[in-house]
């Protein structure tokens, strides 16, 4: 080929083997932009997914925590039964695990475990009341959920329906609650909750138990038991059902009160044993509170004190307890917490008293008396009052002057201190300790989801 300026021939070049390498070029960057909008249109549609995955499994959750309410609700005997149980409309933890009074059997439950179908609203899938063995409490939105209760120390329903058959008496000291929620898409969540029936531990270990000084040069307790052989001691169970065994009528943390108990004892009428001494390791399983420190601080008492009157005050509102912010006079009963001196004229159920028990000519009570804090018992008069239960005595200081902040707090000397003719008893009574603790109401020891 030849130009038009220089008459110069120019020579062509062609390359066959590249013809179409532009389509190719577009072909590849078009599949690149495919398959990065599919992974995006992918992605998006998966997270739609995810995001209602999540909602629906959220909505089974909270039904599960609203079985666990309500079950709560049920146990706390917030909700009657219906129908109602042949003996009342009273729940109670032998109820909630026993089948037949759990569950509405007439109503058409026949589940095989104990469900709490007389306290819950359980429906059919179309919402109409049903205690089929398939239908579940309905909360709303399509959130529904079902409960079971159990005996942890009795975890096979066989050997337990046959334990309740067997002890007419036997009450569980602890539930085990396991919720289950559903929500929309199939979604399910489960969750438990042990509850006790004891807002704290206690076992009795003695008629009267006095809790010894700690710390240097302790002092002895102060015990006196009346200047007259009519008093009778006994730590001879007076449950007549399902009794005990016998219990010291004393019990010390220390020689010295034991040797104070033994010379004091010499008026009364005293069962055998009258006198023990309880280690620390017994302590802790009886009444962890109790324990001193390594230094023999009282600090676990205190502690003790301080949840147990906001326990008080929290009850209150709702008509389950009484606290009396200054003193007290007069009759009790339930959960009552007096934070400074109490004249106790009768009663019955948990009486803790911060301050001096005072029990003046015939008073009677039937349950579980802490005296904690000032630690001081005065019993005198020429009545024939009667105490059954069990009795604590522990002498410690509860607040302090900020100049001795960092002064040892132990356990100090306490008095149990009984005058005055007359007639009396005070006797270890098991049911009398275990209805005392009942009026506490029950409390969640622990939670977990799986």
């Amino acid at each position: 080929m030849m130009t038009a300026t220089t008459g110069k021939k120019i020579r062509m070049c062609h390359a066959p083997n590249e013809r179409g390498a532009a389509l190719i070029t577009m072909l590849l960057v078009s599949t690149l932009l495919l398959t990065a909008g599919s992974a995006l249109i992918l992605t998006t549609a998966k997270s739609t997914v995810n995001s209602a995955n999540a909602t629906a499994e959220a909505q089974a959750y909270y039904g599960a925590e609203a079985g666990l309410q309500g079950a709560l609700n049920a146990i706390r005997r917030n909700r009657p039964a219906s129908p109602a149980l042949a003996v009342g409309q009273t729940m109670s933890y032998r109820n909630a695990v026993t089948i037949a009074n759990s569950n509405d059997v007439a109503g058409g439950d026949t589940s095989t475990e104990a469900r709490l179908s007389r306290w819950l609203p359980y429906s059919d899938a179309a919402g109409n009341p049903s205690d089929a063995p398939t239908a579940r409490v309905n909360v709303g939105n399509g959130v529904r959920y079902t409960v079971q209760i159990t005996d942890p120390a009795n975890p096979n329903r066989a050997a337990l329906d046959a334990l309740l058959i067997a002890n007419p008496t036997y009450v569980p000291d602890r539930l085990l609650i396991t919720s289950t929620g559903y929500g929309p898409r199939g979604a399910e969540k489960r969750m438990q909750a042990m509850v006790d029936r004891f807002a704290f531990d206690f076992a009795a270990n003695s008629a009267v138990f006095v809790v010894g000084a700690t710390g240097p040069n302790p002092s002895p307790a102060t015990v006196t038991t009346g200047n007259s052989n009519a008093k009778d001691y006994s730590g001879i169970d007076n449950a007549t059902v399902n009794p005990q065994p016998q219990l010291p009528v004393f019990a010390t943390t220390t020689a010295a009160d034991q040797n104070v108990v033994m010379d004091s004892n010499n008026k009364g009428d005293f069962s055998d044993p009258r006198t023990a001494i309880v280690t620390n390791s017994s302590l802790a399983n009886d009444m962890p509170w109790l324990v001193p420190g390594a230094d023999g601080d009282a600090a676990a008492a205190r502690g003790f004190l301080d949840i147990q009157e906001n326990l008080a005050l929290a009850l209150e509102e709702s008509g389950n307890a009484t606290h009396h912010p200054a003193g007290f006079s007069g009759n009790t009963s339930g959960f009552t917490f007096v934070n400074g001196d109490c004249s106790l004229s009768g009663g019955s159920g948990l009486l803790i008293v911060t301050g001096e028990l005072i029990m003046s000519g015939n008073p009677s009570f039937s349950g579980l008396i802490l005296v904690l804090g000032q630690g001081e018992v005065n019993r005198n008069g020429g009545g024939n009052g009667n105490i059954f239960g069990s009795m604590v005595v522990a002498k410690f200081a509860r607040t302090w002057p900020t100049s001795e902040e960092d002064v040892l707090h132990p356990f100090l000397a306490p008095t149990f201190n009984t005058d005055g003719g007359g007639t009396s008893n005070l006797q270890y009574d098991s049911a009398a300790v275990a209805n005392a603790l009942n009026n506490v109401g029950t409390i969640v020891v622990g939670v977990s989801e799986f």
